[in-house]
């Protein structure tokens, strides 16, 4: 039998398609992985690294909005100062709580208003990213000694003056707190 004889057109078209196909499998082509470069482009600066806030979060408030964020650095301490001289904070917390909740849901409902003013529906989105700045201002390890001894005299001042004084104390008392993040001293150890 010679060549094409006997072999018809639609085995030979199938022949070809499957040889087109296994040339087209072999021969994996590797390519070059370009890997950059180890060392600091001489153009560009060094990555600035932050060595104290450059700006505080509790600034331009309200007395309401004040007690706020006091509450939350003073929960923070409360998680946060748990051996040594901040034993005590905790208990001191939960004590103001109750002493103040009032005070502190009026609070707390002058710090939401402008989020669901400005952000309506979607407002708890906004809400929770600034309460997560606020929270990590005060959770800056560099600080924390000197952030739970004045978590405790805050804690014991808040815990003798009554709950109408509450309010017009929480500037005061912000500021005191917040004073060892803001000190160059803490950071110059790094």
């Amino acid at each position: 039998m010679k060549i094409g004889q006997g072999i018809s057109g639609q085995a030979i078209s199938g022949l070809l398609g499957m040889l087109l196909l296994a040339g087209c499998a072999t021969g994996v082509r590797q390519s070059a992985v370009v890997r950059p470069a180890t060392t600091a482009s001489p153009n560009l600066p060094p990555a600035l690294i932050p060595s104290r806030p450059s700006a505080s979060i509790n600034v331009n408030l309200s007395e309401q909005e004040s007690l706020w964020h006091l509450r939350s650095a003073l929960n923070v301490a409360a998680l946060s100062c748990r051996t040594g001289k901040g034993s005590g904070v905790a208990s001191s917390y939960n004590r103001m709580l109750s002493r103040h909740k009032a005070a502190l849901a009026a609070a707390n409902a002058a710090e939401i208003a402008p989020f669901r003013a400005r952000y309506g529906a979607k407002w708890s989105t906004a809400y929770d990213t600034h309460a997560t700045r606020l929270y990590n201002f005060f959770a800056m390890p560099t600080a924390q000694g000197q952030f739970c001894i004045a978590a405790q005299q805050v804690l014991a001042k808040a815990n003798a003056i009554t709950p109408d004084a509450m309010t017009s104390y929480a500037p005061a008392a912000l500021a005191q707190i917040e004073a060892p993040f803001l000190r160059r001293s803490t950071y110059a150890r790094r």
